[in-house]
């Protein structure tokens, strides 16, 4: 026989934090890391990485777990939520207020590797002064395009 247990807030919040942070490590949903987390000097490289994955899988075919592009895009959101993590840990016990980095963005529960890798492409060719830039900085501004952050108190996500 089972038991419901009543959470509060935060702990609703840090259960759905692990199982996406679960589901990522493990199934491969949409994560990614700080420049050059895998080797790349500059967004150029990683726009032409992952352009070479969103012409893979634009007819559905699955995305290899050794793609240099879904490498970086795992350790892009690794890194993204362990900062995150640390600055909530921070303010919890009382630290100064680290600045989230620019721009925000809010991807759904789940995004797939080859539309990540879809969303880097078009905001390289749209956008061609972000490829002489970190490749942080190419990633962060796709999911901003793509996944702005809502306006505290905006329930529309």
């Amino acid at each position: 026989m089972g038991t419901c247990i009543a959470r509060t807030g935060n702990e609703q919040y840090a259960m759905r934090t692990a199982r996406i942070m679960l589901l990522a490590t493990f199934s491969g949903a949409a994560l990614a890391p700080p420049s050059g987390a895998t080797g790349y000097a500059d967004a150029r490289q990683l726009h032409a990485a992952c352009t070479e994955l969103a012409a893979l899988t634009a007819g559905g075919q699955s995305t290899p777990l050794d793609d240099p592009c879904r490498t970086y895009l795992v350790d892009f959101f690794t890194a993204h939520k362990e900062a995150h993590d640390a600055r909530l840990t921070a303010i919890l016990a009382g630290g100064a207020l680290d600045p989230v980095p620019e721009p925000c963005f809010r991807p759904p529960d789940f995004v797939s590797f080859a539309d990540l890798s879809s969303l880097i492409a078009q905001k390289g060719l749209t956008t061609p002064a972000l490829l002489d830039a970190p490749s942080d900085a190419l990633v962060r501004h796709a999911l901003a395009d793509a996944f702005p952050c809502s306006a505290p108190g905006d329930d529309q996500r």
